[in-house]
C-alpha cells in the first residue's frame, strides 16, 4: 500500500503580478488546477519537501495559449503509520491499523490468562506429593481421553464456524485448557521438579527468540505447506517407533531424544507462523474474529514445547 499521489498542475498567472499584491507573491503566483478534486471533497494534503520540477513547455500537453509553466507536485495523503525499511524499522513496511492492534491484544491476552491455569495447576501437582501419585497411577486411560479431548477441539476450531463465536469459542478454548493441563500434568508427574522448572525456563527462551522471529522481515507463513508436511511425516515415523517399542518392549532412547529434538523444532517454527498469522502483514493472517483460534494456536503450540522439553530434559537426566 503506497501513499497516494497525485500531479497537480500550477500555472503563473501574470494578473496577479499586474494588481501589485503586496503579500507574498510566492503564494498568490499561482493556481492550482487538480481535476481529481474539482468535483470532489478536498483531501488532506500533508506538505512534503519535495522541490518542484519544471517541465518544458514543448512537453506539456498544454494549450499554447497559456504563456505558462507546469510543474508537478507530489503529496502524501493520510495513510496508515508503518514502519519504513531502513529508518529504524525492520522488514518491508508494516501498516499498523488500531483493530488489528485490538485483535492482537485480545489474543495475547487470552494466551496468558490461559498459560497461567495451566502453571497454576502444575505448580500445585508438582509440590504435592499426593496429585503426583494420583497421575501416576491413573494410567494412559487418562492422557488418552485428554488427547481425544482435544482432537475434538481442533476438528471445531477447523470445521465449525460456531466454535468462532461466542460463547462456542470461549467453551472450546476452556475445554483445551482442560486437555491441555491433563497432559502436562501426567507428563510433569513423570520427573522431578527441577527438571521441570529448567523445561519451564527453557520454553520461556525459545518463546522469546520465536516472537523476535515474528517481528522479523522474512515471511515464515508463505512456507507453511512446508511446515505441515514435514510435521505429517514426523509423526508417522514417531508413531513407527512407538509401535516398534510397545512391540519389542525396547526403549530405544537416542532414536526417542533424536525425535524430540526435531520435534521441538518444528513446534518452534509452527509457532513463529502462528505468531505472525496473528500480527498480520503476512502471506497468511488470521480474521480479526478468529482472536479464539489463534489463542488455541499460541497457547497448545507453546505448552507442546514446554512437553517436549521436559521430555528431552528427562532422557538427558536419567543418562
Amino acid at each position: 500500500m503506497k501513499a497516494e499521489e497525485t500531479v497537480v498542475t500550477i500555472i503563473e498567472d501574470d494578473t496577479s503580478n499586474k494588481a501589485g499584491s503586496d503579500g507574498n507573491k510566492d503564494e498568490d503566483k499561482y493556481k492550482v488546477f487538480n481535476d481529481s478534486t474539482q468535483n470532489g471533497p478536498q483531501k488532506d494534503i500533508e506538505k512534503t519537501e519535495i522541490p518542484l520540477c519544471e517541465i518544458p513547455k514543448e512537453k506539456s500537453g498544454k494549450s499554447k495559449a497559456f504563456g505558462d509553466k507546469v510543474y508537478v507536485v507530489a503529496y502524501n495523503s493520510v495513510q496508515p503509520q508503518r514502519i519504513q525499511p531502513g529508518a529504524g524499522g525492520i522488514g518491508p513496511p508494516l501498516y499498523y491499523d488500531p483493530a488489528r492492534n485490538d485483535f492482537v491484544r485480545v489474543v495475547l491476552i487470552l494466551v496468558l490468562v490461559m498459560l497461567l491455569i495451566t502453571a497454576a495447576v502444575l505448580a500445585m501437582v508438582n509440590s504435592s506429593d499426593e496429585w503426583r501419585d494420583m497421575f501416576v497411577s491413573t494410567g494412559t486411560m487418562l492422557p488418552m481421553l485428554a488427547l481425544l479431548l482435544l482432537m475434538g477441539v481442533n476438528y471445531a476450531f477447523i470445521c465449525s464456524a460456531c466454535a468462532r463465536y461466542p460463547p462456542c469459542n470461549f467453551v472450546c478454548l476452556l475445554l483445551a485448557v482442560v486437555a491441555m493441563t491433563i497432559l502436562a500434568a501426567f507428563i510433569t508427574s513423570h520427573y522431578r521438579t527441577e527438571i521441570v522448572l529448567y523445561a519451564t525456563i527453557a520454553t520461556a527462551a525459545v518463546v522469546f527468540v520465536c516472537v523476535i522471529l515474528a517481528f522479523t522481515s522474512f515471511d515464515f507463513t508463505a512456507w507453511i505447506l512446508y511446515v505441515i508436511v514435514i510435521s505429517v511425516a514426523l509423526s508417522v515415523i514417531i508413531m513407527i517407533v512407538v509401535l516398534m517399542m510397545l512391540i519389542t518392549g525396547q526403549t530405544m532412547k537416542p532414536v526417542v531424544l533424536a525425535l524430540l529434538i526435531l520435534a521441538t523444532l518444528v513446534q518452534c517454527v509452527m509457532l513463529t507462523i502462528e505468531l505472525q498469522s496473528v500480527l498480520g502483514g503476512r502471506s497468511v493472517e488470521l480474521s480479526e474474529y478468529d482472536y479464539a483460534l489463534g489463542a488455541f494456536m499460541i497457547y497448545t503450540s507453546i505448552i507442546s514445547i514446554f512437553l517436549k522439553i521436559v521430555q528431552i530434559l528427562g532422557i538427558l537426566d536419567d543418562g
